[in-house]
């Protein structure tokens, strides 16, 4: 593969896991919150939603795990981004290592969450959560933190797209 087609189709990975964050930022709050849940009932609708983010959560996960494998590949790509001092290159590697962190903090919690939950799901019938006596301490913990990552998330998100938008004025 030549370093162009190696730069096109991580930027296509990096836009469709952006898509996806997307998605499971706004489209978590917007299934439950908005759609009517007394089509499905409450507790199927909720099962639906926590499904869906947990699909694009593994999505997101395998697509991050694609553009590391491939930068590791083609690390000397002549499309790559060129670094305008030692004091960008530190803050473009910072960022990302605090979006991967953030990322990985947002699955543990997520999972903590939903083991320790009262909320009975099925996942692609090999899982069956809650799978562990319910903790309501544990769950309340791990859902304020997941609650906190995701607002810390937007904070990240925003430098990173102010960030992009400056390197490319």
């Amino acid at each position: 593969m030549t370093n162009t087609k190696a730069y096109y189709i991580d930027r296509g990975l990096h836009w469709l896991s952006a898509i996806i964050i997307i998605d499971m930022l706004w489209g978590m709050g917007t299934s439950i919150h908005i759609t009517d849940y007394r089509i499905k009932g409450d507790l199927i609708h909720k099962q639906d939603a926590m499904t869906t983010h947990l699909f694009e959560a593994i999505a997101l996960f395998a697509l991050l795990g694609g553009r590391i494998f491939l930068n590791r590949i083609y690390p000397n790509r002549d499309t790559k981004m060129v670094f305008q001092s030692v004091r960008h290159k530190v803050i473009t590697y910072g960022l990302h290592y605090l979006l991967y962190l953030t990322f990985v903090l947002l699955a543990v919690s997520g999972f903590f969450s939903l083991i320790n939950g009262e909320l009975p799901l099925e996942f692609l019938s090999i899982l069956s959560v809650p799978f562990t006596p319910v903790d309501r301490e544990t769950f309340g913990f791990a859902f304020e933190s997941h609650e906190l990552l995701t607002k810390w998330l937007y904070v990240v998100l925003g430098i990173h797209i102010v960030g992009g938008l400056y390197l490319h004025r």
